[in-house]
């Protein structure tokens, strides 16, 4: 089984201009939820420029406790080899 995996590659998530993230914050805080104007960079750790409900801009890197929701659906091109076993 750990051969398996050591074959599978990690994608890394990617939001676009117009996307909505949904952050969530730490226990006892509210989520976030915010507007991506622009993506700044992209890879692992990609960083956008986001606007939140109150208006208010900032610069965020997106967390594993982060969610997208896509403003219109697109095609994602994976490589055959992380599809399948």
């Amino acid at each position: 089984m750990s051969a398996v995996r050591a074959t599978w590659e990690a994608i890394p998530m990617q939001a676009a201009k117009g996307d909505w993230l949904l952050m969530h914050g730490p226990a006892g805080s509210n989520d976030r939820i915010a507007k991506v104007k622009e993506v700044l960079s992209g890879g692992a750790a990609p960083l956008y420029r986001v606007e939140y409900e109150d208006g208010h801009e900032a610069v965020v890197v997106a967390s594993p406790a982060t969610y997208i929701r896509v403003r219109k659906p697109r095609v994602v091109t994976v490589s055959p080899k992380s599809c399948y076993l």
